[in-house]
């Protein structure tokens, strides 16, 4: 029987001696990290109404202390045998834990493995019982790192994603502006056109027949000998050239803002464009020549095959595989549904988890420089930006894509889509707690009106009899 009994105690008292081990490091690192602060002094601990009170034999700092340095210095046997030493140790380090808050001995132990700037890390990583700990924190600086890297990562890509957006809605409001300028001068034309058809002495003859438009008897008339009001009179005036002129400047740009909207969707479809010389005629050489020269090259569209085609084509919904199908490939339309695609889903996307990684890097650095770090605080880091994804993703439901006004009147700041994702992401609190508002309010509407059930007529009825 007093085997049996000695081989029960035995492990009670190596426990004991364990803790108590482990109660004198968190103290001394407890106390080391109080009296470096310049915000926390041990003297709160003795001010009345404290939560955590030292234990009543100290009822200074300076007795406090004192007692504190003669346990250390007995040392884990000596404490282990006596229960006043061992409940003041345990009672000291609740008042330091309290007077540490928010951090404590494990944050700061791990918080100082992480940093590297732990004093007494030389000491501590001999232990076994802090080889988790050290496990941990190298694991938390490989995630962290990794989780930098991403973050850098979303901002190029961000950034890259904004000004490829933002240039294909200048260039497709170009298209427009020069679509209605070309559109006016026309106009301005068929006035013309009519005023001087209209004035004009009818000849017999194929001009009788068959006029050309005005700009197109300008280009007939330069090459004539003889004067142009012997073959139609009277039309043919300086300003009609002038006319024709704008008319050919409208057009070119018109052609160059829309073959740059070609090109701005085949980057952004992963679309390449190849140029063919056409073959040259076979008959006269004078008449080759000039073809040569004036003839455009061929524009063929081309699929990208196994290739990424650009660095944006690889996005869902984006990219185009088979050319033939797409006889509308540079209109207008196009250009406007990818604009859309990108601001309503694309960047708030980014945008949302770019939110999420900015306030979970900004947690964890506050963390850091106050000692507060811990091993599950990556996981809640990745569950953040996770979370920030989701909401951005969503953000595209509840707001228009041309921006939302915040603010009161006459103050009023107009937000788009992206930045309403980047301000969610970085506080998805905020936006369940507006989700759960909208949840409420809802359920309590239905509750008003819905009709009473089978149940609750019975129960009515009942109550009335």
């Amino acid at each position: 029987m007093a085997d049996a009994t000695d081989d029960s105690v035995a492990p009670l008292q190596a426990m004991q001696h364990v803790q108590v081990e482990r109660a004198l490091i968190d103290v001394a690192l407890l106390r080391t990290f109080v009296s470096s602060r310049n915000e926390i002094t041990l003297d709160r601990a003795f001010a009345p109404g404290f939560p955590v009170p030292p234990p009543a034999e100290a009822a200074t700092k300076h007795a406090f202390l004192t007692r504190l340095a003669e346990i250390e210095r007995a040392g884990a046997d000596a404490v282990a045998r006596d229960p006043g030493a061992t409940a003041f140790l345990f009672g000291a380090r609740d008042t330091l834990n309290a007077v540490a808050a928010p951090a404590d001995a494990y944050t700061i132990a791990f918080t100082g493995f992480y940093t590297g700037a732990l004093p007494e890390a030389g000491v501590l990583r001999h232990r076994k019982d802090f080889a988790e700990m050290r496990t941990q924190a190298r694991i938390s600086k490989l995630v962290l790192g990794a989780m930098a890297a991403v973050g850098v990562v979303l901002v190029v890509l961000a950034v890259h994603l904004s000004v490829h957006a933002t240039v294909g809605k200048t260039v497709l409001e170009q298209v427009a502006r020069t679509d209605a300028a070309l559109a006016a001068i026309d106009r301005e034309i068929a006035v013309a056109d009519v005023r001087a058809l209209s004035s004009m002495e009818q000849k017999p003859g194929i001009w009788s027949a068959t006029m050309p438009r005005l700009c197109d008897r300008m280009a007939l008339m330069a090459g004539m000998a003889s004067r142009p009001d012997s073959i139609v009179h009277g039309f043919e005036g300086p300003e009609h050239w002038l006319l024709c002129d704008r008319r050919r400047e409208a057009k070119l740009r018109n052609d160059v803002a829309k073959s740059e909207l070609a090109t701005w969707i085949d980057a952004t479809t992963g679309m390449t464009r190849r140029q063919e010389p056409r073959e040259r005629p076979r008959f006269g050489a004078a008449h080759a020549s000039t073809s040569e020269e004036t003839a455009p090259p061929e524009l063929r569209l081309e699929e990208p095959g196994f290739s990424f085609g650009s660095w944006i084509s690889w996005l869902p919904g984006l990219s185009v595989r088979d050319p033939s199908k797409h006889t509308q490939y540079t209109s207008e339309q196009v250009g406007w549904a990818l604009i859309g695609a990108l601001a309503v889903y694309y960047l708030p996307v980014l945008f949302g988890m770019l939110g999420g990684a900015v306030y979970a890097v900004r947690r964890l650095n506050q963390k850091i420089l106050g000692s507060e770090l811990h091993p599950r605080d990556w996981r809640h880091a990745v569950l953040r930006i996770f979370m920030a994804f989701l909401i951005g993703g969503c953000i595209g439901l509840f707001f228009r894509s041309d921006g939302t006004a915040v603010g009161s009147s006459g103050n009023e700041v107009t937000l788009s889509i992206a930045a309403l994702a980047f301000l969610a992401g970085y506080s998805v609190e905020v936006v369940f707690r507006f989700f759960d508002l909208l949840i409420g309010q809802a359920a309590r509407l239905v509750t008003a009106v819905a009709p009473e059930g089978p149940a609750s007529g019975v129960a009515a009825t009942a109550a009335r009899a």
